[in-house]
């Protein structure tokens, strides 16, 4: 689930850092931790074009998604 991608190629995490949902993105993390999988891993996982949830954040100009991510 959390490594599932849409249409576009965009993960869970994408779409948090997108739309800037610190509460959706810290669930998500809890998630990943729980099954054992790299949050760093995912973060980095490339969207359409190469996007990864961080290119996501910073385009939102979501800076406290930014700082949280930053762990």
């Amino acid at each position: 689930m959390l490594l599932a991608k849409d249409n576009k190629g965009f993960t869970a995490w994408h779409h948090a850092t997108l739309n800037g949902s610190s509460e959706a993105l810290e669930k998500i993390i809890g998630f990943a931790i729980d099954a054992e999988l790299s949050p760093n891993e995912s973060l980095l996982a490339q969207g359409e074009n190469g996007v990864t949830a961080f290119h996501m954040a910073a385009k939102g100009n979501h800076v406290g998604i930014l700082q949280n991510l930053w762990f």
